[in-house]
């Protein structure tokens, strides 16, 4: 199969882990770790808004150098926000050379305003193992 044929709603996770932003980056950090994720969606306000993410690397690195585990510190504060977000018909191909320029290990994937699920290396990584890509 040809790599640049092969979508991102083929490889997608369509379960995502969604987090409020107002919820600690400790309590983030624990859900995490209890729902062996590393990463969850903050959804938009208003249909005008982005979607945020935060990562595992953003809860440790805030962690590290504000040398403390203030419970005060919230997802709002840590979440990179807008979060650059793919479409499920994309080509992986593209999508990956899009995570490589940004710097980036996953992205929320939408249709129109909708989030429908999430890509990640480890699903290209999983794909490449099963023969997929």
């Amino acid at each position: 199969m040809n790599i640049k044929s092969i979508k991102v709603g083929d490889l997608m996770n369509r379960d995502v882990k969604i987090i409020d932003k107002n919820t600690s980056i400790i309590s983030a950090a624990k859900q995490m770790m209890e729902r062996h994720v590393s990463s969850f969606i903050v959804m938009p306000d208003d249909p005008h808004d982005a979607f945020g993410i935060i990562t595992r690397k953003d809860v440790v690195e805030t962690f590290i150098n504000s040398g403390t585990t203030d419970t005060s510190i919230l997802v709002k504060d840590v979440m990179s926000k807008p979060c650059l977000c793919v479409h499920s018909e994309l080509s992986v191909y593209n999508c990956f050379q899009m995570m490589e320029m940004v710097g980036v290990r996953r992205m929320p994937v939408t249709e129109g305003s909708k989030l429908v699920g999430i890509i990640s290396n480890t699903d290209i990584l999983n794909s490449i193992i099963k023969g997929v890509l």
